[in-house]
């Protein structure tokens, strides 16, 4: 009995280490680690489940940031030129 409390001990922890270091993989970006006791039916399957979640919702939100500013980054140089070229310093007198 004690050697099936200790190998399922030990199952959890590294169930939990690996999590670990999923969500600290996620906390420096990298949106392709794999989220570990996905699909476990007890408890540390439902915190994978909550961790897929937020790295999901994590990976959409920067993907909308960088259009975003992908999407400025276009727009800009146009302005930049408009507004250097239109402005009273950069006219020479008539």
């Amino acid at each position: 009995m004690r050697l099936l409390a200790l190998l399922f001990g030990q199952r959890i922890a590294k169930t939990v280490a690996s999590m670990t270091a999923a969500m600290r993989q996620l906390g420096d970006g990298r949106f392709d680690v794999a989220i570990p006791g996905v699909g476990r039916k007890d408890e540390l399957g439902e915190m994978a489940a909550a961790v897929e979640k937020f790295k999901l919702r994590a990976r959409e939100r920067a993907q909308a940031e960088l259009e975003a500013k992908a999407g400025q980054d276009l727009l800009l140089p146009s302005s930049v030129r408009l507004i250097s070229l239109g402005s009273p310093a950069n006219s020479k007198p008539p």
